[in-house]
């Protein structure tokens, strides 16, 4: 994500699905059509220091008990709409471009990324439950409060504001969530409502994805 007090979320993530989406704007700081924004994310830095971690390997089949076989990312992506964004006050995200592979998806609605100052959603779906709650660590410091949670509905819910982008001029907002199987983020640049923002379509998400979960 490029927030260095939250090293430890995006650097897991990494490990889980950086052979699945190897172009994954919020992890390297690249657009959806692959072309470098600009300086590294500091998680690519960073990741060495967990190198010799095991990752757990992503989803490439129905696992085992699964109500539904894996979303596609075309499927992941309908989550979130432009509309949606508009509704809670959120301006410009126009059309979604995508990528991704079953189970995990990178959705961008404005800019290269939300780290390059645009606005965007990643999803995944895990193996287990298990596997997507360890994705989303809640250490107080920036776990949402249980109201929010509730709301939500969400299992794990952790926010992160006032990330600096990786030019270093503007910040942007995160939230992540994990519901069952179901791991999702959504970034947006800084405001004074972005948190309400995010909680509102982190709900929109939740409520939409039953079928993962």
């Amino acid at each position: 994500m490029g927030h260095r007090s939250t090293a430890a979320l995006p650097i897991l993530v990494l490990l889980l699905f950086a052979p699945l989406l190897g172009g994954c704007a919020l992890l390297f700081a690249t657009s959806v059509s692959g072309t470098s924004s600009g300086a590294p994310s500091p998680v690519i830095a960073m990741a060495s220091a967990v190198a010799m971690a095991s990752p757990v390997s992503a989803p490439t089949s129905t696992p085992p008990g699964s109500p539904t076989a894996l979303p596609t990312p075309e499927q992941l992506a309908t989550l979130l709409g432009p509309d949606d964004f508009t509704s809670v006050g959120v301006a410009g995200a126009g059309t979604p471009t995508f990528k991704g592979d079953p189970g995990a998806a990178l959705v961008v609605y404005k800019g290269p990324s939300s780290g390059g100052g645009g606005i965007e959603m990643d999803v995944f779906i895990a193996a287990t439950p298990a596997d997507a709650a360890a994705m989303v660590f809640d250490p107080g410091m920036h776990a949402l409060d249980a109201a929010s949670k509730q709301a939500i509905g969400a299992d794990r819910a952790i926010f992160i504001g006032d990330a600096a982008t990786n030019e270093g001029t503007s910040t942007y907002d995160t939230i992540w969530i994990q519901k069952g199987r179901l791991v999702a983020d959504i970034g947006i640049p800084t405001t004074q409502t972005s948190r309400d923002q995010l909680v509102a379509l982190a709900k929109l998400v939740l409520d939409r994805s039953a079928d993962y979960e």
